[in-house]
This record gives structure tokens, sequence and C-alpha cells, in this order.
């Protein structure tokens, strides 16, 4: 890990671990920690959760490994999970250790490479699908969970969409 106060790198604890190795491994800054599962989908995974204060890896708690079934983004502090598949948005519960439905829209099937697009706000990548005779328009399609029923769709005028990344503003004084 580098710490950019000291400018060095640091040697972690090892992952218990070989999963995280060779499979997909999908990982999620949330207040403050790194949360990480191994492979995806529903098949059986190892979920982990690194602090940085102590230096130490834990075990996810089994509720939140089992329900991340899905790609999965930081928002407002909350974790939320897509299962891309049927378009059902959830968002984890701590105290419950389960996975809510918050939203079920059939525009978030299919979407990938989530972030935080501000408060309240993520994107994701929405790929068409493409055949010889058909033009691919991937879009990228910012959610607002705290008002569902408005997803903005921002089609690219060429190209494919590779990736998304938000970047922080920076202000200039």
């Amino acid at each position: 890990m580098y710490d950019p106060d000291k400018k060095t790198w640091i040697t972690l604890e090892h992952l218990k671990s070989s999963k995280f190795s060779g499979e997909a491994i999908s990982a999620v800054n949330c207040n403050g920690k790194l949360h990480m599962v191994s492979g995806k989908g529903v098949f059986w995974k190892v979920g982990v959760v690194y602090d940085p204060q102590t230096g130490r890896w834990t075990d996810m708690p089994r509720g939140m490994c089992n329900g991340w079934n899905g790609p999965c983004v930081a928002v407002d502090g909350n974790l939320f999970v897509l299962e891309d598949c049927t378009g059902k948005l959830k968002m984890y519960c701590q105290s419950e250790d389960n996975w809510n439905t918050v939203i079920r829209e059939d525009m978030l099937k299919n979407m990938e490479q989530l972030t935080q697009a501000g408060p309240g706000k993520f994107c994701g990548i929405v790929r068409a699908p493409c055949s010889s005779t058909s033009h691919c328009q991937d879009v990228v399609q910012i959610v607002d969970i705290r008002d569902p029923a408005t997803i903005n769709v921002l089609r690219p005028p060429f190209g494919q969409i590779v990736t998304v990344q938000v970047l922080s503003r920076t202000w200039l004084s």
C-alpha cells in the first residue's frame, strides 16, 4: 500500500485465501475501509475487509459476501450492489447483515463499471449488443438513488466506451 504522507510503500498483512490471486476481484472503498470479494455472480466466493487504521484484514460478514453478486459501488457511505441481469439495485444493511432492494429498473440491466457520481448518484456503462449489421452504441447512465425515476443517459457521438471515471473537482484559488 502506498502512503502518500510518508511517500513510501508499506507491505500489508497477507491474505489468508489464494482465491484473490487468480480470479476476478471486486473491490470498493467504503467508509475508509477496502471491501474485496473474489469471483463474480452467485458462486462460492471469499470476502474480506481491510482497515488501514489497524493494518488488518478481517472476514467480510457472511450476508455481505453472499449478497455481493454483481457490480458494487459506495454512495454516501453505503454499499450498493447491482444484480445486473435483473436490474435490482440493493443496499447493504449492516445491522441485519443483508441486502435490501431499493430500485428495480430494466434500464439498469447489464450495467457495469459502477462508480460514484456525486451525492446520491452513481454511474456505469451499459454495453449495447453488437452484430455485423448494426452499430454498437454503449451508453453511460447516471442514476440518482434518491429519485430512481430519473436516469440520465449519455450517448457518445462516436466510438466505443472503454471505461468510466468520475474525477473530483479541483478548485484553484
